[in-house]
């Protein structure tokens, strides 16, 4: 396993936190960058080439179970991203050290298919891309909700969106005036 980049994609789920009723915890595992989510964002699993069940052990298992036929039932109906390749859905235990090879064969296996069709490197240049402009806009949002006037007053024209006073878009613009005014004054 060492040293091999798995360029797919994967949706893991907890079941412990689906079991106590939220979607709290979930990630995207792209070769070496990890991108956290808090619950299942739309538009996420129609883009994983694998669902990994994480915690499929003790009391949870019937809860794994029923998640992961839930996922296959849901993956049925979305739209394949490759015709070569159906996304698959693991049920993994570390506590048990189960899974854990049967999800890692399926990687070796995607892997090969795609690179054997000529699909591998494309679909690599593609998530390379996505994963800039995702960076990009992280880092402007960050900047932007760090900056000493916006932060300040962000709640108050939250206030005046929710109370009508402004539409969410004319809000938005008094704000990001705030945050490049004070850039610029700055250069």
């Amino acid at each position: 396993m060492h040293g091999m980049v798995w360029y797919g994609m994967v949706w893991c789920v907890c079941v412990c936190c689906m079991h106590h009723g939220h979607r709290k915890q979930g990630s995207i595992c792209c070769s070496a960058n990890v991108v956290s989510f808090q619950g299942m964002k739309k538009g996420v699993v129609e883009l994983a080439d694998m669902v990994i069940v994480t915690k499929a052990d003790g009391g949870l298992v019937q809860q794994a179970n029923h998640i992961k036929a839930e996922y296959l039932s849901a993956l049925r109906f979305l739209r394949r991203q490759s015709k070569l390749y159906h996304p698959q859905v693991q049920l993994v235990s570390c506590v048990e050290n189960k899974g854990i090879d049967k999800v890692w064969d399926e990687m070796c296996n995607y892997r090969r298919i795609m690179q054997d069709s000529g699909h591998f490197e494309s679909k690599r240049s593609v998530q390379q891309k996505a994963w800039m402009w995702h960076h990009i806009r992280h880092q402007i949002l960050t900047r932007f909700k760090q900056h000493p006037v916006v932060r300040e007053r962000y709640k108050e024209y939250e206030g005046f969106v929710v109370d009508g006073v402004l539409t969410p878009g004319a809000a938005a613009d008094k704000l990001l005036l705030y945050f490049l005014d004070h850039r610029h004054s700055r250069d």
